[in-house]
């Protein structure tokens, strides 16, 4: 019988909770602190007792670190985290490595009048649109303000406002018109081998994710695509240090070649399907790496698909931590529930997972399921919810 580890998580959000539960097939303990009980205190007390700590996000800061006498615990490690959970910092180590990305150019005060001069005048530097971004702090379309409009509008002027009140870096990039966004999820293990989870194709919703598709080798994706995003996983994941699983998002410009949007140092929801769709989730196989185990080759089934259930349009409340819906009666769909009591337009509050052997199949099903979440679930929802 194997010696049991144990894992401490700085976060308890529904990425914590699914890593905890796949610690439970491989005999790791993972124990969840919620945002204010992490300390630099608590964690210098307990880091001699665990085998791993491990960031649920790039929300915790990880100078809580600093002084610390060893980082060798922690993944990703502290400076891995600090350069990868800043945007800006992330687009300069992608032209590093000449890797395609769209054109940027950030926020320095000093070269300009204010910084609505600055949105000025990169707002004018394409004739194709504008992505203003925030550094920090953003995420699931929050700190992303897309101009797409010859003029620049107050919104933009107050989002721009907004993250110098809050001492945030910004930056503005180039809008790519593109045919179709993908994510590739990797992990990479202490000793530098790496597995790479299928490509997939992803579809968002007011800059949520929304579902997630693949493999893209049974999807009409050319292969030189799902060869591309392995190699720029590899080389990101290799020249940063990464240990652990992480993820690029990306998108296929017109000239059918992969540009990279963002790094996401952790676990991701893009490849929440391999909970299901795989011989070893995204989530085991981050505690496997995290943890000096071997990794297991994440098999999949011929065709998968992911449906996350965001807070509908227009519904904000409280509701139950458990919600029993009525789901479609189709063979082989997985319902997960975060068991969120607040709901708010677009907050991710669970996902569905579709596994089958055929095309056909996944059509039909893609359509019933896409279907209920318009329809039966929002509706479900509101019977429950309390305003």
């Amino acid at each position: 019988m194997s010696e049991t580890k144990t894992a401490l998580i700085l976060g308890n959000g529904q990425l914590a909770q699914i890593l905890r539960n796949a610690g439970k097939k491989i005999e790791v303990v993972c124990e969840m602190l919620a945002p204010d009980q992490i300390n630099a205190q608590y964690l210098k007390e307990r880091y001699d007792s665990v085998d791993a700590i491990l960031f649920e996000s790039e929300f915790t800061s990880p100078a809580l670190f600093t002084g610390f006498k060893d980082t060798k615990k922690i993944f990703p490690s502290p400076a891995v985290m600090k350069k990868i959970q800043n945007k800006l910092t992330q687009k300069e180590i992608v032209a590093s490595l000449g890797i395609p990305q769209p054109t940027f150019s950030s926020y320095v005060a000093q070269r300009y009048t204010s910084v609505d001069a600055w949105v000025n005048h990169s707002a004018k530097g394409t004739a194709l649109g504008t992505v203003f971004k925030w550094a920090m702090h953003g995420y699931d379309g929050k700190g992303v303000f897309i101009n797409l409009a010859k003029d620049v509008t107050s919104e933009l002027f107050d989002f721009c406002r907004e993250a110098v009140k809050k001492n945030v870096d910004l930056y503005c990039e180039q809008y790519i018109p593109f045919k179709r966004e993908f994510a590739i999820v990797s992990t990479r293990s202490q000793t530098g081998q790496i597995l790479h989870y299928p490509l997939v194709e992803t579809v968002q919703k007011k800059g949520v994710c929304f579902s997630v598709e693949g493999p893209s080798s049974q999807l009409g994706v050319p292969p030189h695509l799902k060869n591309d995003a392995e190699q720029i996983a590899k080389t990101i994941g290799e020249s940063q240090d990464i240990v652990g699983t992480y993820a690029i998002e990306l998108f296929e410009g017109e000239d059918s070649k992969l540009y990279i949007n963002e790094i996401a140092p952790r676990v991701h929801n893009s490849g929440h399907y391999s909970i299901e769709a795989s011989a070893a989730s995204q989530f085991e196989n981050h505690l496997r790496a995290c943890l000096g185990m071997e990794l297991i080759a994440p098999k999949t089934p011929k065709y998968f698909f992911m449906l996350n259930l965001l807070g509908p349009e227009g519904m904000q409340g409280t509701i139950p931590a458990e919600v029993h819906f009525k789901l479609p009666k189709i063979n082989g769909v997985t319902l997960h529930w975060y068991n969120k009591l607040d709901v708010r337009p677009y907050r991710k509050l669970g996902h569905l997972t579709y596994v089958c052997a055929s095309r056909n199949e996944l059509r039909d099903a893609k359509t019933t399921l896409t279907d209920w979440v318009g329809h039966e679930y929002s509706q479900q929802l509101k019977e429950v919810i309390k305003k």
